[in-house]
């Protein structure tokens, strides 16, 4: 029964998606990190290897923040969180995050849809 209660939980789905989209981009696992931006409850940082970008932010605020990261390779990206596509031209993403929440945006190849958990 515990583990039947465990997987109802919704820190359990989060954790479940968070691993899930772990493993479908070689950057957030291989990549070297590279700081973009950082504030008292915000971080954005890429990863990069193989020629793919993964570039995550982070808001761990009661409340949502809108977060820009500069200096990113153009061309199509994959949010792995929610699914969203995004074509960025002059190397700038711009997202809202949700409070206590994360946004993973990757350009390169992307193993399942985690966005589907």
């Amino acid at each position: 029964e515990g583990i039947k209660k465990a997987k109802a939980d919704p820190v359990y789905s989060h954790l479940k998606k968070l691993n899930a989209i772990r493993k479908a981009a070689g950057p957030l696992r291989k990549g070297a990190q590279t700081r973009l931006a950082a504030a008292a409850h915000q971080y954005v940082f890429r990863r990069d290897h193989g020629g793919e970008t993964a570039v995550v932010f982070l808001n761990k605020d009661g409340k949502p923040a809108q977060l820009k990261a500069a200096g990113l390779p153009d061309g199509g990206y994959r949010e792995l969180y929610a699914g969203a596509k995004l074509k960025i031209k002059g190397g700038v993403i711009e997202t809202e995050v949700p409070a206590h929440g994360l946004r993973v945006f990757v350009k390169g190849r992307i193993k399942g849809r985690p966005w589907k958990l």
